[in-house]
Parts: structure tokens; C-alpha cells; sequence
């Protein structure tokens, strides 16, 4: 008996012993061009997609008229698609950083990959699930934080695929989801109202147990973090085809 309670104290250590407490985390995105052809029809739709709110906004703040807006565009989309290469696309590599400040906070931001900020750093108090845009915070007005709206989420857990990323132990994991972009309905701005739309997305990861949070610096799926933690991510999806987006851990710093 004393035997069996001794080898049941050590697997609790070692359990214990093998979570990681962060101190800062950051992922880089880079997107690749898996086919060309594919990938030009979906930029064009994404494009299209946001014409009827560029619109709107013209009608809505007395800008120029649709038939001059509508021909920006599409000079816009021409010199896109006319000029798309993996070379342009590598342009727009992103760095999303985490950095943990305390037990409760943490600070977020994106740079591009020489260091140049691209967004303030917003502050998550990620006990409360709350955002505010300076800290200490003294008051200021708190935004909850949003994670993405999905349905038919399904996930094939690999255990037998193993590697190691920053000495860190992961799994291969597939998820397939259904992303659900709420629909839009103000009566005041109705030039700016839309349907409600979805996107089929499937996420290809080695992800590990060590690390339990339900917060990360690109994914935003609560149903998968409960899960596991992703440390390598290709995303692929039917709003843009013929691409991958591409998540690789650039830097962990541990407690």
C-alpha cells in the first residue's frame, strides 16, 4: 500500500512539474501560396465582399458617388491580382506577442518581423476576461474579450505523431469548424448592415498539455484551447482558397 501511494505522489509531481507558467509567448503568421489560380478568384471575393460597406460609407458620410467608388475598387483589385506573388504575400509576415506581466495580466500587440509595432498594446486581465488599453488600470472602461462564434467544431487528437518544439513535448491534432460571422442589423446605419455568414476552417497543429490557458496570440477558439495548446498551426479555410496561413512559435520565455 505505502508502495502504490509513493509511485501515486511521484506521477502527481511529475504531472505538476511538466505545466509551464508563461512569461512571454509570440507566433509568427506568414500566409504561402499553395495555388495561384485559386487564390486570386478568393482574394477577388474578399474584395467583393467588402465593396456594399465601402459604399455605405460613402452614402453615410457624403463621400464620392457609388460609380466612382465602384471603379477605385476595381483598379485596386486589377493591380492585386494582377501583381500577386509569394514575394508581395511575404511582405506582411506578423509577429503577435503575448507578454505576461503579472499573475493576472498580460499585455498584447503585433509587429512586423524587424520589430516595427503595428497595433497599441491592449491589456488583458485574463482572470476576468476583460481588455482595457492602459496599465495599471485606474478606472478605465473594460471591454470583454471576444472569442471567435463556431459550431460543428470536430477535433482528431494524433498521439502516436510526436515532436519536440522549443523542448517542448507535442501531438498532432486536427480541428474542423464551422466560423460564424454574426450578422449585422442597425436601423440607424442600415448601409451598414449584413447577413449572418460562416466559413469553413480547418486547423492543422502540434499542439502540447504542458501549456493550460484559454488565451493565445492567434487563436481564438475557447472549444479547442480547452482542449490543448497550439504551439505550430496551418490554417486553411473557403473564404480565401489556395493559401495556408502558416503560425510557427518564434519565442517562449518561461516563468
Amino acid at each position: 500500500m505505502k508502495q502504490i501511494n509513493t509511485i501515486v505522489l511521484a506521477l502527481i509531481f511529475c504531472n505538476l512539474s511538466a505545466q509551464i507558467n508563461l512569461k512571454q509567448i509570440s507566433f509568427k503568421q506568414k500566409d504561402s501560396i499553395t495555388d495561384k489560380e485559386l487564390y486570386k478568384k478568393g482574394l477577388i471575393k474578399s474584395i467583393e465582399k467588402i465593396k456594399p460597406l465601402i459604399d455605405g460609407m460613402g452614402k453615410a458620410f457624403g463621400l464620392e458617388k457609388k460609380e466612382e467608388t465602384d471603379i477605385k475598387i476595381q483598379k485596386e483589385v486589377d493591380s492585386i491580382v494582377n501583381n500577386i506573388s509569394q514575394k508581395e504575400i511575404d511582405k506582411d509576415i506578423r509577429i503577435f506577442h503575448f507578454e505576461y506581466i503579472n499573475n493576472r495580466v498580460l499585455k498584447r500587440w503585433e509587429a512586423k518581423e524587424n520589430g516595427e509595432t503595428l497595433t497599441y498594446p491592449i491589456f488583458l486581465d485574463y482572470q476576468k476576461g476583460k481588455e482595457y488599453y492602459h496599465f495599471p488600470n485606474e478606472g478605465e472602461r473594460e471591454f470583454q474579450y471576444i472569442f471567435k462564434k463556431i459550431k460543428n467544431l470536430n477535433i482528431k487528437e494524433d498521439k502516436n505523431q510526436n515532436k519536440k518544439i522549443c523542448e517542448i513535448n507535442c501531438y498532432k491534432a486536427i480541428a474542423t469548424y464551422t466560423e460564424i460571422e454574426e450578422a449585422v442589423n442597425n436601423p440607424e446605419f442600415p448601409e451598414f448592415n449584413k447577413p449572418e455568414e460562416y466559413i469553413e476552417v480547418k486547423l492543422e497543429m502540434w499542439v502540447t498539455k504542458d501549456i493550460k490557458t484559454l488565451y493565445h496570440p492567434v487563436l481564438k477558439v475557447k472549444e479547442i484551447l480547452e482542449n490543448f495548446y497550439p504551439l505550430e498551426i496551418n490554417e486553411s479555410n473557403n473564404f480565401i482558397e489556395g493559401s495556408i496561413r502558416k503560425y510557427t512559435l518564434k519565442e517562449i520565455v518561461k516563468m
